[in-house]
């Protein structure tokens, strides 16, 4: 067997249909990595029958440091191989780091695709289980430099993930969803709430609700979204409230409200058995009602006053490859927190491919504590919700080609980060 470079073409068939093929392996994001100033190889161990028993996608990026200019790689989500044939493995590892050292690499940084422990919902180890802790040993028996179990979002993807595989219908799925969830959903269907996709044209409104969430500038969705809807791979949502039908349901809510607040009102004062405190309570809960819409009533006149055509609460881009969803990021208007919309416009957009066929639904990244103090505890709540596992990788890991310099690089902050600044998503 030997190691060739491929064509992009017969790269992206092989990925489509390799079992660990993720949208990382694709000629797509080789193409929007290269707008980020990183060039791109497609990568394959041919057989002497000519044909592919592995293959990836590597980055290549160049950069200055102390010892001048030096070359790091990086595997996204790769390698599409069988990681159970250590054979195969080795002579893949082997062949691998050759050509490496003739790029003048110091290192490869990969990440699987490959769960390592079975996990409950809590995040607790399910022992009944699958445990790929092999697969880790066959990449160390490889050569690999095993990166650790972190909890955080040190790596250059997340190690834990939040992913819903689909088990019947949409209306399965939505069962499952917790009260909470169902509630925010209807109460924002209610309010009217619509969800439209975006276009090109609306990338600027989008990157204002989610720039701060991460490093990548505006330059970087514009061309992920324009490569990749090329292809018809992704897309973008926003969830729109239509000022007019809030003020309208919002006064019609105060309304029955208020019917109902003065019949508790009359009960009390009627009353003449001295069992007040069943009554009482129901008036304090009615009360509170009444103060929430008669807000929303303040809210909705604002809003239509400002924004007669209405007014977009929240975003989502979204990457479709073979059978699965993939929720790149989102973010939501802080003007309008009033009114939750993302749990409808998450729904919304599951609902609408869990129908067309699409069967796994990846919420992205969470870390790995669970602990109720952890300030990202929210955002695995958030995702939790609907219905799906908690995922843990097997981690990052490292083919040293140039290991001197790897040494020292590891080890020297300044230069152990430069490479996620433009690859970590």
């Amino acid at each position: 067997m030997k190691l060739i470079q491929l064509d992009e073409k017969v790269f992206d068939e092989f990925s489509k249909n390799h079992e660990l093929g993720t949208f990382y392996q694709t000629s797509q994001y080789a193409k929007l990595m290269t707008e980020q100033g990183m060039s791109a190889q497609f990568i394959g161990l041919v057989s002497d029958a000519n044909k592919i028993k592995a293959a990836t996608l590597i980055l290549i990026q160049e950069k200055k440091s102390i010892f001048g200019k030096i070359k790091n790689a990086y595997s996204p989500r790769g390698f599409l191989i069988d990681y159970e044939d250590l054979e195969l493995l080795k002579l893949w590892s082997s062949e691998l780091k050759k050509y490496l050292k003739k790029q003048k690499i110091v290192y490869l940084r990969v990440d699987p695709p490959i769960e390592h422990l079975k996990r409950f919902e809590s995040g607790e180890i399910d022992y009944n289980g699958f445990n790929n802790y092999h697969v880790i040993e066959n990449l160390i028996s490889s050569g690999f430099k095993h990166l650790g179990f972190n909890k955080g979002f040190e790596t250059l993807k997340p190690r834990w993930n939040v992913v819903l595989r689909v088990k019947g219908s949409s209306r399965d799925v939505y069962e499952n969803f917790g009260k909470d969830i169902k509630g925010k959903i209807r109460k924002a269907q209610n309010l009217g709430v619509s969800i439209i996709k975006g276009t090109s044209e609306d990338l600027n409104k989008f990157y204002t609700y989610v720039s701060k969430k991460h490093i990548r500038d505006l330059k970087y969705y514009q061309d992920f979204y324009k490569i990749f809807k090329e292809s018809d791979m992704c897309e973008l949502y926003f969830a729109h409230l239509d000022p007019q039908k809030y003020l309208e349901k919002s006064r019609e809510q105060y309304d029955s409200e208020l019917i109902k607040n003065n019949e508790l009102l009359e009960q009390i004062q009627n009353n003449k058995q001295g069992s007040l405190e069943s009554i009482i309570n129901k008036k304090m809960l009615s009360d509170t009602a009444l103060s929430q819409y008669k807000e929303n009533i303040v809210v909705a006149t604002k809003i239509l006053g400002l924004y007669p055509e209405g007014i977009t609460l929240s975003t989502a881009f979204i990457i479709k490859y073979k059978k699965e969803i993939f929720f790149l990021i989102d973010g939501f208007n802080k003007q309008s927190e009033i009114i939750t919309s993302t749990n409808l416009l998450r729904w919304s957009i599951m609902q609408h491919y869990i129908d067309k066929g699409y069967n796994i639904i990846n919420m992205n990244g969470i870390t790995g504590n669970f602990n109720l103090k952890n300030k990202y505890y929210g955002l695995y709540k958030s995702k939790i919700s609907y219905g799906g596992d908690v995922v843990e990788y097997i981690g990052e890991f490292d083919l040293v080609v140039k290991g001197f310099i790897y040494g020292i690089y590891r080890y020297i902050k300044p230069l152990q980060s430069y490479l996620k600044k433009d690859m970590k998503e």
